[in-house]
């Protein structure tokens, strides 16, 4: 039997390698689908890597080949990489990428397993909730043609009740049993790894605070001065001497600008983390750090572990319209 594990960020990965150590898998038994360009440099990887960032995003209307052609595609890539073995499937969920759904209905595919990563902290996706006529109408017309190969459905990541059918009870795997605790199947607790931190260039003082911040503007969900105006607040409830702050990847080089001066404007010294590091390793490495911001998954994670955190989250709800519009509908 062959592990595949789907790897679409640092959580996903550490998470990942947080359960291999759990069940005690062979390496030569794991296999690893990468997405979203996923890289990292600071653990060495034993394991077989299939790059499937082109397909991350499939849609099959982008393409000009028939959706079984590019299905039959994944389908033989996945067979060599497992080499033509049954697998078990480890995925943040099972339907909310067409990708996912694929992968998670491959003739291999025996078994489904949940792995803890950042979107996860909105739990909203993974309560039941009753299907809309349009999408059961839309289920039954996929299900003749593609016979259960994709689904309409993949808005909820909770298993579908065809695959709940023909497999296994599925288990959970994250580092706290509040990330799944309202999908119903066991869960198993896991450590990320932990590194030498304090012996790399990527060493902290952890008695200063760390500011989280995300793309929340450069994805429309808030207005910039709304956004900008929760920092400022931030910094003068939290900041101390020296600071710490990590951008999210998505955040423009001018808008990182204006964040770091507003540091300065407090007169509060401010360093930039590594973009190339995870936090999530910091978070496993040191103990009682101070993590602030307002809604990152990195701030769920650092509280379930025990972390001193603060967010200001409730200040964008208080003052952005379009920020509670995006938040009720997740």
């Amino acid at each position: 039997m062959k592990h595949l594990f789907f790897i679409n960020s640092h959580t996903t990965y550490l998470t990942a390698l947080g359960a291999i150590s759990k069940m005690d898998l062979a390496p030569e038994n794991i296999c690893m689908i990468y997405v979203r360009n996923y890289k990292n440099s600071f653990i060495k990887n034993q394991y077989k890597i299939l790059d499937l960032h082109w397909a991350y995003y499939l849609s099959f209307k982008s393409y000009l080949l028939p959706p079984f052609v590019l299905i039959n595609r994944i389908d033989r890539l996945v067979e060599d990489l497992v080499e033509g073995n049954p697998y078990f499937f480890y995925a943040p969920n099972p339907g909310g990428l067409r990708l996912l759904q694929v992968l998670s209905t491959h003739p291999l595919c025996k078994k489904i397993n949940y792995v803890q990563e950042g979107a996860l902290v909105f739990d909203q996706l993974l309560i039941e909730k009753p299907l809309p006529i349009k999408y059961k109408i839309w289920d039954f017309v996929l299900s003749i043609f593609f016979k259960h190969r994709i689904w309409a459905s993949h808005y909820s990541w909770r298993m579908p009740s065809f695959l709940m059918n023909r497999m296994p009870t599925p288990e959970c795997f994250s580092i706290s049993e509040d990330i799944f605790n309202k999908l119903g199947y066991p869960i198993h607790l896991v450590e990320w790894p932990k590194l030498e931190v304090d012996n790399t260039k990527f060493r902290i003082n952890p008695n200063y605070p760390c500011f989280i911040l995300e793309s929340s503007v450069e994805m429309g969900v808030v207005e910039k001065e709304v956004y900008f105006n929760g920092i400022r607040k931030l910094i003068k409830e939290k900041a101390e001497g020296h600071n710490y702050v990590k951008f999210h990847p998505n955040q423009s080089p001018d808008n990182i600008k204006e964040i770091l001066e507003l540091f300065n404007d407090n007169n509060c010294e401010v360093e930039r983390l590594h973009d190339d590091f995870p936090f999530e390793l910091y978070l496993s490495s040191y103990k009682h750090l101070k993590v602030y911001g307002f809604n990152s998954s990195l701030l769920v994670f650092a509280r379930q572990i025990g972390d001193t955190t603060y967010s200001l989250e409730n200040y964008l709800l208080e003052n952005s319209v379009r920020y509670r519009q995006w938040r009720e509908k997740l």
